[in-house]
């Protein structure tokens, strides 16, 4: 049997555990800011990454609206019966127009659906043949169809061509 003066106990003394909580204390006030950093470049990119489908979506909304533009129904051109700033309509009554910040597609009956909210800017140009000459004033004549949309700091365009096959 061992003496008190014989116990080989090992373990931590107050100063070897002090030490040891400030070298922590040191390396997790250098790597906070890291890792602080790191979680507001990860919102940032999925609040873009949202924005970004958002207007994406309904960006492909109004060039399938346009793909599938029929001819007129007197034979010349096609059914574009009106292209302004901010709306595109057809001779049926559908089409997509810009109100009040919000992004609609008008179904033939006049329905709206909202595509997307907060848009600040939505440009629709129409142009003939040759990708040039506009046709807002002749909207039947209307082969290529560009749109800009805004929104949430994001600035998306595409263009589309009708398909319904209408000879120039």
């Amino acid at each position: 049997m061992k003496s008190r003066g014989e116990n080989n106990r090992r373990g931590f003394t107050l100063l070897e555990a002090l030490t040891a909580v400030i070298v922590l204390g040191v390396v997790a006030a250098l790597v906070s800011p890291v890792v602080s950093s790191s979680s507001e470049a990860y919102v940032s990119a999925m609040a873009s990454r949202r924005a970004t489908e958002r207007v994406g979506f309904a960006l492909e909304r109004c060039v399938r609206l346009v793909r599938e533009i029929p001819p007129a129904s007197g034979g010349s051109g096609v059914a574009v019966s009106s292209v302004a700033e901010g709306s595109l309509t057809l001779e049926d009554g559908s089409g997509v127009t810009l109100e009040n910040g919000v992004l609609s597609l008008r179904a033939p009956g006049g329905e709206s659906a909202a595509l997307l909210a907060g848009v600040t800017a939505f440009e629709v140009t129409a142009l003939a043949t040759d990708g040039v000459t506009s046709t807002a004033g002749t909207p039947r004549e209307t082969r290529r169809v560009n749109f800009t949309i805004e929104s949430e700091g994001l600035r998306m365009s595409s263009a589309a061509f009708i398909r319904s096959g209408v000879s120039p």
